[in-house]
């Protein structure tokens, strides 16, 4: 049998993430720069793909993928931004995920820009926002409330922007399938502790 604090510890878990999937809530897409509590700056790994990478300063690992197929450059790591080699040198779409996990907030800068959508997909689906964009700087604040969780955010623009800029985010937490795992695992080390006890007492 499985410690009784453990099994007690993974029904309040599943319990609590079944409530907060059906919880209703709303996310928010709005021009600016609107920095919320424990926001963290992305720092970019330099490199080249369909996909980049970035870690925050706790270290968590923020990916950025081009739906349409384009090659994603950085120049430099650290406060560097993404631009691309293909095609006009102009981006064209922008997903940003944090594998494993979900998150409350997302800023960024698509920095001289034609007009832009932004699609968020979370936990009670997805939503959109539309922009003009222009020159310079176009900041966008996403902003889950409630008991909204969000795994990815999409940025396109048939025009294009020059490069995409000032990536930050917060309220980073694993995904509810990544806590079930963790749970699981816990149980595992519980029962095999509890097994290795017996062996010896046997002995």
């Amino acid at each position: 049998m499985f410690p009784h604090a453990l099994k007690t510890l993974l029904i309040a878990g599943i319990a609590g993430l079944s409530f907060a999937s059906t919880a209703s809530a709303t996310v928010t897409i709005v021009a600016g720069n609107n920095p919320q509590p424990g926001e963290q700056d992305i720092l970019l790994n330099q490199g080249s793909g369909t996909t980049v990478t970035g870690h925050t300063m706790a270290g968590t690992l923020v990916n950025f993928s081009s739906s349409t197929g384009q090659t994603l450059v950085v120049n430099s790591s650290g406060q560097a931004f993404i631009t691309t080699s293909s095609g006009t040198g102009l981006l064209t779409s922008i997903n940003v995920s944090s594998p494993g996990n979900t998150f409350t907030d997302f800023i960024a800068n698509p920095h001289d820009s034609g007009a832009f959508t932004v699609s968020v997909k979370a936990n009670d689906g997805t939503f959109t926002n539309s922009f003009a964009g222009g020159p310079g700087e176009n900041f966008v604040t996403i902003l889950a409330q409630g008991n909204e969780t969000i795994s990815s955010v999409a940025f396109t623009s048939a025009a294009g922007f020059s490069s995409f800029q000032q990536p930050r985010i917060s309220g980073v937490v694993p995904e509810p399938s990544t806590w079930v795992m963790m749970l699981l695992g816990f149980f595992g080390l519980g029962f095999t502790f509890r097994q290795s006890r017996r062996k010896v007492s046997f002995a």
